[in-house]
């Protein structure tokens, strides 16, 4: 089985072994979920809004570094408050978390 830079060995289907976490700011502010994974073939990293493949825009950065996927939303508005999921897929198998995003009033 093939080893990270640590030395730990990789499993091949794709697992998140840091989750996203549930995020609480003020309309206007920065989120910033971040992830961390595992899997042989690297999987393709995804990130979900609502039920909604998320693409790069003036308020959304995706961004992969290394095995450590994160999702930045920039200038928080309540229509960006719900659930977000971030998904991990390999031909070994597939993985995901989940956190949500609440935005109170300034």
């Amino acid at each position: 089985m093939p080893k990270n830079q640590l030395g730990y060995k990789k499993p091949p289907e794709p697992k998140f072994i840091r989750e996203i976490k549930e995020i609480r700011i003020k309309e206007g502010m920065r989120g910033k979920f971040e992830a961390g994974f595992a899997g042989n073939p690297k999987p393709e990293i995804t990130w979900w809004f609502n039920g909604q493949q998320m693409q790069n825009s003036k308020n959304v950065q995706i961004k992969l570094r290394e095995d450590s996927p994160t999702l930045t939303l920039i200038d928080c508005s309540f229509d960006m408050a719900g659930s977000y999921e971030c998904r991990a897929v390999n031909d070994q198998g597939n993985d995901k978390c989940r956190a949500s995003l609440s935005v109170n009033s300034k």
